[in-house]
């Protein structure tokens, strides 16, 4: 009986060791074989994920029986994010400035992160087996080595693969479509290092590999987060959470001039220029006209600044007069502001703040998946000023990634 239930449990450790590398090596794949590759079924690869991974959670509740197994913060983090979605759709039912098939897609785009986040949480309540993080472990030295090649070459060289883009390097590696998108997976590469640290002999080396090609693509936001992140490793790598706050509010202003210094041409350019060259501006201010107008709900999903408003164009840009083609701009907090108004504002940042808590927490037990869910949400955080980052198609990622740093078993004991 004893070694039928080892049969049972090393059978589904392999199935969770490849089903879980599987779907990592898709993700980070995405972009490229959506884009350049034209493969169009990755074009809809993070809605399916989202789907599956809705299917799967309802799945293990039914087997738990209906049991909630989360930690307290989560739960606050999910509820204050419900309440955003309640918000959401009794604004549409109201307003109606939007169709019920749009509504449903922006639903799915707006919780894709939480769905990612409940899924690992729900499916790996003690976090990856071993094998599972020794085979990421695997895949993320690979990567981040023929990401650090490929960066490199099209640098000093002409490049490889071309794509067209707004700027950073002459061919993106592997050909994603936007150096922005090289960033976040390159970010993620980064932060999983930390999730598998004791699996890596050249940790430093290959952590500053990863910087390297992120810092290539030449994006403000990528290059203020590896300040911060770094910065916070070396700050809080060593103590406990006390300890921890007490260094953290003496080098915060630290990390945020650093930070400053080096995104602060973009932020004057999305904020602070004058309006014809400023898109994202005119957005936000549209979103706060909204949010006034409509006070305190919104105008609801798939009305503004979000894909399913432009899928189907939304009354609200005619209505101001505004050329909705310029939306395609990210605003993630003209979205937020003009879709969910005041009332739904506020349920994210909670949310955020909550989610934030719960990571916090982690730095007690172990420090490897602290620092791995502390930075994917420190990006998410600082993405947002320029792009839609919570609702990005890499989103659900990295909500799984922050939900398996939020469960991961205790590794480390208090110092």
């Amino acid at each position: 009986m004893l070694n039928g239930g080892k049969k049972v449990t090393q059978k589904n450790e392999i199935i969770e060791k490849y089903l879980i590398t599987g779907i990592y090596i898709l993700f980070l794949l995405q972009d490229p074989l959506a884009g350049y590759w034209k493969i169009s079924i990755f074009a809809q690869f993070d809605e399916i994920l989202a789907i599956a991974s809705i299917f799967a959670i309802f799945v293990q509740w039914a087997r738990m029986h209906f049991r909630l197994i989360y930690k307290k913060d989560l739960i606050r983090a999910i509820s204050a994010f419900l309440l955003l979605a309640l918000a959401g759709v009794f604004s549409n039912l109201t307003t109606q400035y939007q169709s019920l098939p749009f509504i449903f897609l922006d639903i799915l785009t707006c919780s894709k992160m939480y769905i990612g986040i409940v899924c690992a949480c729900s499916l790996f309540p003690h976090g990856l087996v071993e094998k599972t993080k020794k085979s990421l472990s695997n895949i993320t030295v690979l990567f981040i080595c023929v990401y650090f090649i490929l960066a490199m070459h099209d640098f000093l060289f002409p490049p490889l693969l071309s794509v067209l883009y707004d700027g950073g390097l002459k061919c993106i590696a592997l050909a994603y479509s936007n150096v922005t998108y090289l960033a976040g997976y390159g970010i993620v590469l980064f932060s999983v290092l930390f999730l598998t640290r004791k699996y890596q002999k050249h940790f430093v080396l290959l952590a500053l590999l990863s910087s390297i090609t992120v810092c290539l693509t030449f994006r403000s936001k990528a290059m203020g987060f590896l300040c911060c992140a770094w910065m916070l490793y070396l700050t809080l790598r060593k103590g406990n959470a006390k300890q921890s706050e007490n260094k953290l509010i003496l080098t915060a202003p630290f990390v945020l001039a650093g930070m400053l210094l080096i995104a602060w041409d973009k932020i004057s350019l999305y904020f602070f220029t004058e309006s014809h060259y400023s898109p994202r501006d005119i957005l936000l201010n549209i979103a706060m006209d909204l949010a006034r107008e409509h006070f305190p709900l919104g105008t609801g999903f798939g009305t503004f600044c979000s894909v399913a408003s432009l899928s189907n164009i939304s009354p609200i840009y005619g209505k101001y007069g505004y050329n909705y083609f310029a939306a395609v701009y990210d605003m993630f907090w003209g979205c937020l502001i003009g879709q969910f108004g005041v009332l739904g504002t506020i349920c994210f940042v909670i949310s955020i703040i909550f989610i934030g808590f719960a990571i916090w927490k982690k730095q007690n037990k172990c420090k490897e998946t602290f620092f791995c869910g502390l930075f994917l949400l420190l990006y998410l955080c600082i993405a947002s000023l320029g792009e839609c980052s919570f609702f990005s198609p890499y989103s659900i990622g990295y909500g799984f990634l922050i939900g398996i740093s939020i469960q991961e078993v205790e590794e480390v004991k208090n110092e």
